[in-house]
């Protein structure tokens, strides 16, 4: 992924990352493919379970929904 910087001074935003579609998200802090695998151990696994198999992934994640 590039990151862009923007040379007018009077813009808000300083710098702009580019979107790679099916890889990255807008604000995201994840890939696709490593929010598809959680999703996919959350739904199978559920809760305190889920929790513990993220970990195993190096990513742990809450057991709390949002």
């Amino acid at each position: 992924m590039r990151r862009f910087v923007c040379a007018e001074n009077s813009c808000p935003r300083k710098t702009f990352a580019e979107q790679v579609p099916g890889l990255t998200r807008r604000f995201g802090r994840r890939t696709e493919r490593l929010r598809s695998t959680l999703v996919s151990a959350g739904l199978a696994l559920a809760g305190r379970a889920g929790t513990r198999m993220t970990d195993v992934f190096g990513t742990p994640v809450s057991a709390i929904p949002c």
